[in-house]
C-alpha cells in the first residue's frame, strides 16, 4: 500500500511510463488485477514496445476468460522482444485454446529453441501433444521438464497419464508415486494411483490408496472407489 501510495505521487507530478509499470506490479501483488491492468493500458499508450507489459496483459486477459485478445497480447510481447521464451508458450497455449493446432506447437517449438533449459516449455508441449494422443512425443517432452524441474508436482501428473492412456500402469504408479512425494495431500493423485493399482489386481494397494483418499476428503467418490474395489475381492 505505501508503495502503491509513491508511485500516484509519482504520477501526480509526472505520467511516467515506469511509475505506471511500478504501480501496476504493486497492485498485482496486492491482488488488485484489474487496478494493474488499467495501469498496464496507461503504459503502452506511452510505450507500446514494452514486452513485460504486454506479456502481464495477457496473463490479465486469460484470467478473466477470453481467448483471442491474450494471445494478441503475448505476440505483441514477442514483436518488442523477439527471444521471449515465456510468451512463446503462453501464445501456444492460446493459440490451443483456439484450435488452433499449428500456431500452438510452433509456439511451443520456438519457445525450447530460444531455451533448451525451459522446464515450462518442454512440459506446455508436452502436454499439447498428450491431447493430441501422440504418447511417445509427450512422454519424451514430459520426461525432459522432469528432469529439468524434478520438484514440480504437474510434469509427473501429467506424464504419469500418458502412461495410463498407453496401458504402461507400472510406469504410471512411478509417477503417481512422485507426485505423492512431492504432495501427500493431492487427493487426485491419490485416487489415480490406486485405480491404476486396481487394473493390474494390486487390491490390497489399491485399498490403501483409497483409504487415504477417505482420511483427505470424506468423498462419495472416494467411498465408492474402495467398495468397488472390496466388491472385487468378494468382500
Amino acid at each position: 500500500d505505501k508503495a502503491i501510495a509513491d508511485f500516484t505521487a509519482a504520477l501526480q507530478l509526472k505520467p511516467d511510463a515506469f511509475a505506471f509499470e511500478e504501480r501496476a506490479f504493486a497492485y498485482e501483488q496486492a491482488g488488485r488485477s484489474d487496478l494493474a491492468f488499467a495501469d498496464y493500458e496507461k503504459v503502452l499508450q506511452l510505450d507500446p514496445n514494452l514486452a513485460a507489459v504486454w506479456y502481464h496483459e495477457g496473463v490479465y486477459y486469460e484470467n478473466v476468460g477470453t481467448y483471442q485478445m491474450p494471445r494478441t497480447a503475448f505476440r505483441e510481447a514477442i514483436r518488442s522482444f523477439p527471444d521471449y521464451a515465456d510468451a512463446y508458450v503462453e501464445s501456444g497455449y492460446s493459440s490451443s485454446r483456439l484450435h488452433d493446432r499449428d500456431g500452438a506447437i510452433s509456439s511451443f517449438d520456438a519457445a525450447i529453441q530460444i531455451n533448451t533449459e525451459s522446464a515450462n516449455a518442454f512440459a506446455a508441449r508436452g502436454v499439447f501433444r498428450l491431447g493430441e494422443q501422440q504418447y511417445d512425443s509427450a512422454i519424451a517432452d514430459l520426461t525432459k521438464a522432469i528432469a529439468l524441474a524434478p520438484k514440480t508436482k504437474r510434469h509427473s501428473y501429467a506424464r504419469a497419464i500418458a502412461y495410463e492412456d498407453t496401458k504402461r500402469y507400472s510406469n504410471a504408479i512411478e509417477d503417481f508415486t512422485r507426485v505423492l512425494k512431492l504432495d501427500p495431500s493431492d487427493d487426485l493423485a491419490w485416487q489415480r494411483r490406486g485405480m491404476t493399482y486396481r487394473r493390474l489386481k494390486d487390491y490390497p494397494r489399491a485399498l490403501a490408496d483409497f483409504t487415504e483418499l477417505i482420511k483427505l476428503t470424506q468423498s462419495d467418490d472416494a467411498y465408492n472407489d474402495r467398495a468397488r474395489t472390496y466388491a472385487m475381492t468378494g468382500q
